[in-house]
């Protein structure tokens, strides 16, 4: 159902992807490019990308769903999706945000070693 319109925004959804590594990003979208399509107009949704995959689109609105796999069809953002963890989310005023999810061990600047004892 929105799967043209999203084909639309790729490029420059692949542009705010590859830049969300060193912080959030945002895009203001065309609403009117989302509500002139039939269906139901909720639009405010998060997906959560891990190993590849969408792992929350179940019951998701189409708007979501088709998201997810525009986004997944594309052999460099898979391959982002891959290597981490991203949330992508649109609001209720059609502002998508982009962000890379930090491992915990980086987040917390712990390297993690084994169970190797010192001493």
């Amino acid at each position: 159902m929105y799967t043209q319109t999203w084909a639309k925004y790729l490029s420059i959804i692949r542009i705010l992807i590859k830049r969300s590594v060193d912080s959030e990003q945002s895009l203001k979208l065309n609403a009117p490019d989302f509500t002139r399509i039939p269906g139901p107009k909720a639009s405010k949704f998060s997906i959560h990308f891990k190993n590849g995959k969408a792992v929350n689109t179940i019951g998701m609105h189409p708007l979501g769903k088709d998201l997810a796999a525009v986004l997944l069809q594309d052999p460099l953002i898979a391959d982002l999706f891959m290597q981490n963890e991203y949330e992508v989310f649109v609001n209720s005023k059609f502002e998508m945000g982009i962000r890379m999810i930090q491992p915990a061990a980086e987040l917390t600047g712990i390297a993690l070693v084994g169970d190797a004892q010192i001493g």
